[in-house]
């Protein structure tokens, strides 16, 4: 499943020295991909101009330890960690940058990943986010079964993150203050992620369901 959220956010900067706001580029929309293929790629659309900055994020999980692994030959790694639940079931959870070329907004941005034995009927849930900057710096709440808060000064963007218990797929959680998305996709799988404008202050992800929550903030320079 390919879509693009049609929410877009215009930021304005003023030019140095000439006291002009000029149009800068735009927050979105975002291209999502899920899937239940174990092992696969895709060339994902990509939505912006040449030389933005895409965020792509990443997270499945996988049984008999296997740990899922994914490749973005085009990007740059900013973030990544795995965890561990009972039964021997892994995750993983990724960040990456791209810079956008032509090629890109014409042919699509190339993904691999390998999940082999994807946890039950779990799904690799993929995020492709244009923003109006390049990453600077984040900052993690920390994954618990319980509401979690993230507060990085100056954090530009908020990300909520949810994977099921061992036998259950995630629940959406909610973040307070409340606000409305920038990029989601639901559908049912172990691990799903959203992404919000950060709100200013601390940011709390709240649980819902059977899940583990975590949160965090990036700065964009």
């Amino acid at each position: 499943m390919v879509d693009a959220d049609d929410i877009r956010v215009t930021f304005e900067h003023v030019g140095v020295g000439a006291g002009l706001a000029v149009p800068d580029l735009l927050l979105g929309p975002c291209s999502s991909h899920q899937t239940g293929a174990e092992v696969g790629s895709v060339m994902l659309p990509m939505h912006g101009r040449v030389g933005q900055t895409v965020i792509v994020t990443m997270s499945a999980q996988a049984a008999a330890f296997n740990t899922p692994d994914y490749s973005v030959p085009d990007g740059v790694l900013e973030h990544s960690r795995w965890w561990q639940l009972v039964g021997g079931i892994r995750g993983r959870l990724s960040f990456y940058t791209v810079v956008l070329t032509a090629d890109h907004l014409l042919n699509g941005l190339e993904i691999s990943w390998d999940a082999t034995s994807m946890h039950g009927s779990g799904y690799l849930t993929i995020h492709a986010l244009p923003v109006p900057g390049a990453w600077a710096e984040f900052a993690r709440a920390g994954m618990v079964e319980a509401n979690t808060s993230v507060n990085l000064s100056g954090a530009t963007l908020l990300f909520a993150w949810a994977t099921g218990a061992s036998t259950s797929s995630a629940s959406k959680p909610g973040v307070s203050p409340d606000r409305p998305e920038i990029c989601g996709a639901g559908g049912g799988s172990f691990t799903e992620h959203w992404w919000y404008l950060a709100s200013g202050g601390e940011d709390t992800v709240i649980r819902n369901g059977n899940s583990y929550v975590d949160g965090y903030h990036v700065r964009l320079s």
